[in-house]
């Protein structure tokens, strides 16, 4: 039997979190991180929060490996690929937020996707983070 910290290791392991940013009006893909097609029966659900005080998690896709179905309160500019990759449209400001791709309930990949406009040169600061430079395209 593992050690159940060795459990805990592998799945911080899998975990990823990071800022990303999108050009207002311009699309953007967010891997899940899976590297290998599941053979089918694990659930993968992507979900979003605003982060907007008092807000709370909305789902946006769930189902089987290749076969994630729309939740109600997914905007029409999302759909995920058949690598599990979410795929934003158009962005929005109303885009901002936090998106999260979980297996199996286990969260695979964060992202705190920053909607920028014009000429912006620096991503706005999340929490108590300054601002940062804004990546090249």
């Amino acid at each position: 039997m593992t050690p159940i910290w060795i459990l805990l290791l592998l799945q911080l392991q899998l975990t990823r979190e990071e800022d990303a940013y999108v050009q207002k009006g311009q699309d953007r893909e967010l891997p899940c991180g899976l590297v290998e097609s599941l053979p089918g029966t694990e659930e993968v659900t992507w979900s979003y929060n605003a982060g907007v005080p008092g807000s709370s998690s909305v789902p946006l896709f769930r189902g089987a490996a290749g076969q994630a179905q729309k939740e109600a309160e997914a905007r029409e500019r999302l759909s995920v690929f058949r690598n599990h990759s979410l795929y934003l449209r158009g962005a929005e400001d109303g885009d901002t937020g936090t998106y999260w791709c979980s297996v199996q309930g286990a969260t695979r990949n964060t992202y705190h996707l920053n909607v920028v406009t014009g000429g912006s040169r620096l991503a706005p600061p999340r929490g108590d983070r300054p601002c940062a430079p804004f990546p090249p395209p």
